[in-house]
């Protein structure tokens, strides 16, 4: 087994605990002083841009009515938001230290919409299959135009 992939299949007990806390924050409905410190402890950090992320930016959910189908628009610093889906996100970090060293276990732009969606942050646009479809292949063929992007 190649060593990026030892590291990526040794980081699911540690997802699988950022869930359970962010499950946890979700049924408290706020996050306690635990909390707060088991997320610095497993996302220290991809937690302080998330934080940036949630206190000064937006989080949107494009979610398709009849299929409940869903994507989100991160806001970031560069000139587009990302595109993030549940295990994935369209940032460089994303792809350089998540998917192929898993040097963490998620980005800011991830942990942002696990905790906007924890916290009932984020902000909702409903809209009807087709055009969820369409917002999604415009979304995702603005993400693949430009790989020379920051880690923003």
């Amino acid at each position: 087994m190649m060593a990026s992939q030892q590291a990526i299949s040794s980081a699911a007990p540690a997802l699988q605990a950022l869930q359970a806390v962010v499950s946890a924050i979700k049924n408290e409905g706020a996050v306690s002083d635990r909390n707060c410190r088991l997320l610095y402890f497993l996302a220290q950090e991809a937690l302080i841009g998330a934080s940036e992320i949630l206190d000064n930016k937006q989080v949107k959910r494009i979610e398709a009515t009849s299929s409940g189908r869903s994507f989100f628009l991160v806001a970031s610093s560069s000139r587009k938001p990302h595109l993030s889906i549940p295990g994935f996100c369209s940032c460089a970090a994303f792809r350089h230290k998540v998917a192929s060293r898993a040097e963490l276990l998620v980005c800011k732009h991830e942990l942002a919409v696990m905790l906007a969606e924890a916290l009932g942050m984020s902000v909702k646009e409903q809209i009807d299959d087709e055009q969820w479809a369409q917002r999604f292949s415009l979304a995702w063929a603005l993400q693949t135009c430009d790989y020379g992007e920051t880690t923003s």
